[in-house]
């Protein structure tokens, strides 16, 4: 998702992290796909791209990996917003059933 940072630092950091290693261990690489979003609406755009690559992709399952952030102290999550459940539930309940949604823990120092 291309919010105004740069998407070239972060695409040439995917080349070194995922695709080198991808291809030194003989597997397709995933490709890196940025969206653009204005005003830095996110949850629209990676909606409609999860539900265009499931039904471009018909005899397929596609996987959705949602990054959910984890703070160091309970009562911290009660600041951040919901993001990651938003995504969840709007893209399972759009979805022809064949997206499978994966929350991953991303821990925050603090």
């Amino acid at each position: 998702m291309d919010c105004g940072e740069d998407p070239d630092d972060f695409a040439g950091r995917w080349h070194q992290l995922v695709d080198t290693p991808a291809r030194e261990a003989g597997v397709p690489a995933p490709e890196l796909v940025i969206l653009k979003s204005r005003f830095r609406f996110v949850i629209r755009p990676i909606v409609d791209y999860a539900l265009e690559v499931e039904k471009s992709n018909p005899d397929r399952q596609v996987a959705v990996l949602l990054a959910e952030l984890v703070e160091s102290r309970w009562y911290y999550a009660l600041l951040h917003n919901n993001r990651a459940e938003v995504l969840r539930a709007l893209i399972l309940s759009k979805s022809e059933r064949r997206i499978t949604v994966v929350n991953v823990p991303w821990y925050l120092s603090g």
